[in-house]
């Protein structure tokens, strides 16, 4: 039975409250006009993987108090749709790239190698900071076999407007000389019609390839069925009331959700639910109901 603390009602008495301004990814005139949007309004970057739409919603700020047992149900089916269209109306369905490169660090890369550095340079950074990491690590590195043999102190100095540069760096650094020490080549091309859970082992492996990582590449350039696990998705997920217990870790909510969420849905919700993680549902400030 439905009760006034299930993710399902709560979902259903979602408010159109807050208002967003549109970003259209195909507008030629926002994308051009972007230097001239204040800082305020530029904390994600204009060119982005979906359309939008100009609505206002809201979502609660905390979770309902179930059982452990009751939490191990939930999310349903019934209410994953429900939220997902509700994140549609506002935002509009998401473009689902499906040939080139994304300009988003943390997108489609026509190879996985390739992929698995753009998601460790948006490691806790901004969008923006990691896609220009990104853009200027390929810039100076056009060819991976480059930048394996280059010095780390050049790869650092490459990604530096990405933050935590020295750290990284090691990381894109080491990683491109195991995977040629493991298969004699600067590519992971050979796992791209493996299993899932093949993949998920191959890659995770390697330092700095953690499951949100192995996840986005999983899906944003193999088109699998996963869904990655962010801190904008862990704190919608959360506050939805779709992970529950003390403090659930990303990781044992990226399992748990992977379960749950209908493979037709994982794709759409993980870009909806960071959108409005980064509008509404945000961690210091949320204005969410």
């Amino acid at each position: 039975m439905e009760t006034p603390t299930s993710p399902h009602f709560i979902a259903k008495k979602i408010k159109k409250e807050v208002e967003i301004p549109s970003l259209l990814s195909n507008n030629k005139e926002n994308i051009a006009n972007q230097s001239s949007i204040s800082a305020r309004r530029r904390k994600t970057p204009i060119k982005i993987e979906y359309e939008e739409k100009e609505e206002k919603i809201t979502f609660p700020k905390k979770g309902p108090k179930l059982t452990s047992e009751e939490w191990k149900l939930l999310p349903t089916e019934e209410d994953t749709r429900a939220v997902h269209k509700e994140l549609v109306k506002m935002y509009g369905k998401p473009f689902k790239r499906v040939s080139g490169d994304s300009t988003n660090a943390c997108g489609r890369k026509r190879g996985i190698l390739d992929a698995s550095i753009s998601v460790i340079l948006s490691q806790n950074t901004s969008n923006n900071n990691s896609s220009r990491a990104s853009a200027s690590l390929r810039r100076k590195f056009p060819d991976l076999d480059d930048m394996r043999k280059a010095e780390t102190e050049e790869i650092e100095e490459a990604i530096r407007s990405g933050g935590l540069a020295k750290i990284k760096s090691k990381r894109i650094h080491e990683l491109l000389k195991d995977v040629y020490k493991d298969f004699g080549v600067t590519s992971l091309e050979h796992l791209r019609d493996r299993p899932t859970e093949e993949i998920k082992t191959a890659l995770g492996k390697y330092k700095g390839m953690g499951p949100k990582t192995i996840s986005c590449v999983l899906m944003f350039t193999l088109g699998r069925d996963d869904f990655p696990v962010d801190t904008h998705v862990h704190r919608v997920s959360t506050r939805l009331g779709w992970v529950g217990g003390p403090s659930p870790s990303r990781e044992k909510t990226y399992q748990h959700l992977n379960e749950k969420i209908p493979d037709d849905l994982k794709y759409d919700l993980h870009v909806l639910l960071i959108k409005h993680g980064r509008h509404i549902c945000d961690a210091q400030r949320p204005k969410c109901a």
